[in-house]
Parts: C-alpha cells; sequence; structure tokens
C-alpha cells in the first residue's frame, strides 16, 4: 500500500515576508510604475502628433485618452508578470526612452 503526500501548507518554498514584499512590489511598479509611464506616453505621443502636423488641443486630448487605456494595460501587465525586477526595469527603460522622445520633439 502506497502512502499519499499531500502538500504541506505550512511549508512554502519562499517565506511569508519574501510573497509579500513581492506583492508590494507589484503594486507599487503597477499603480506607481504604470502611471509614469503612461504619462510619458502621453508627453511622447502628444507632441508627436503635434509635430506631425495634428493641431495641437487635438493631439493633447487624444494622447490623454490613449494614455488611460495605456495605463489599465500597464496595470494588467505588471500584475501578471513573474518577475519584478523585470517588470520594473522594462517600465523604466521604457518609460525613459518615452521621455526622451519627448524632449527631443519639443527641444
Amino acid at each position: 500500500m502506497t502512502a499519499m503526500h499531500a502538500p504541506a501548507a505550512s511549508s512554502p518554498t519562499r517565506p511569508r515576508w519574501r510573497r509579500r514584499l513581492g506583492v508590494a512590489l507589484h503594486v507599487v511598479g503597477a499603480v506607481g510604475g504604470g502611471y509614469a509611464w503612461s504619462v510619458a506616453l502621453v508627453l511622447a505621443l502628444g507632441s508627436s502628433l503635434a509635430a506631425a502636423g495634428m493641431p495641437r488641443s487635438e493631439a493633447v486630448v487624444l494622447a490623454s485618452m490613449l494614455g488611460f487605456v495605456a495605463y489599465m494595460l500597464i496595470a494588467l501587465w505588471a500584475f501578471s508578470t513573474r518577475s519584478t525586477l523585470r517588470m520594473l526595469l522594462i517600465l523604466a527603460g521604457s518609460g525613459a526612452v518615452l521621455f526622451g522622445l519627448h524632449r527631443a520633439l519639443v527641444a
């Protein structure tokens, strides 16, 4: 007769504090990083559309509306990633590129 072993709920592979820290960093990345990324997107997109000939007021409104959609998608993506560090690096790197694009178009 073979004994069946159920996985022990009291012995997770990672300590509880580390799991909670990972969740907290995902929340900070999704909320704070997603907000910063969407702001950089709105700045870059508004500047790009205005430089392409669209009236500035319409470019800002369109970029702002797309920024809300982008913020929601970034938040969903941030919670679906397994690696917190990778998520934070992607948000910071692509946000810096978007902000640099905005600065290049405004200057």
